[in-house]
């Protein structure tokens, strides 16, 4: 029986959140309200405030799954410990980009309303310190990740909003980017 309880609350979550994004992507996420997404998740109002609290709620559990997610098939901290080779650092930009394809819609919705700006800074910021963990902390060191991360998070935001490239465009890139600029910042670990 408990399997079936949490099959249900997956399937309301899922619909909870899949009508938030259409609606952002039809109203803006400053125009809706918890009862909109309610009636087109067809479910009860207080089935979001129990599983989300808010609308804001809903989109930080989606974009925290999602982040998660992807940190897990990715993690930039395997830059400062692999033996740097351009090639293995485009298959990490093929696989980052094919993660983050899994969850495109999100990112793009994220990525293009106003008022989400800050939802995805929050999580540029924890990759930027997981880095910084594993390294010397120097002002050139500082200032190189800053400019790295900032600078793929970039090409990124191209790619998702304006489709700009293919994956395969894009990770070729930037690994030829990131592999002249990361080079000179493992020399100063």
């Amino acid at each position: 029986m408990l399997i079936m309880e949490d099959l249900r609350i997956r399937r309301t979550k899922q619909n909870i959140e899949s009508a938030t994004l259409d609606l952002i992507e039809l109203r803006g996420f400053a125009n809706i309200r918890l009862v909109d997404i309610a009636e087109r998740a067809m479910v009860n109002r207080n089935t979001i405030y129990l599983h989300y609290g808010s609308k804001e709620g809903i989109v930080s559990a989606m974009v925290d799954a999602a982040f998660l997610e992807n940190w897990k098939s990715f993690n930039p901290e395997s830059l400062l410990s692999m033996k740097l080779n351009k090639q293995k650092i485009y298959k990490m930009f093929l696989l980052l980009f094919n993660t983050l394809q899994s969850n495109i819609e999100l990112y793009r919705v994220v990525l293009t309303d106003p008022s989400l700006a800050g939802y995805l800074d929050k999580k540029i910021i924890q990759i930027k310190n997981a880095i910084f963990s594993n390294m010397k902390s120097t002002k050139r060191n500082n200032i190189g990740i800053e400019y790295v991360v900032s600078g793929v998070y970039g090409a990124i935001q191209k790619w998702i909003v304006y489709d700009v490239g293919t994956i395969e465009e894009n990770a070729r890139i930037l690994s030829e980017f990131t592999y002249m600029n990361v080079r000179h910042l493992l020399l100063t670990r």
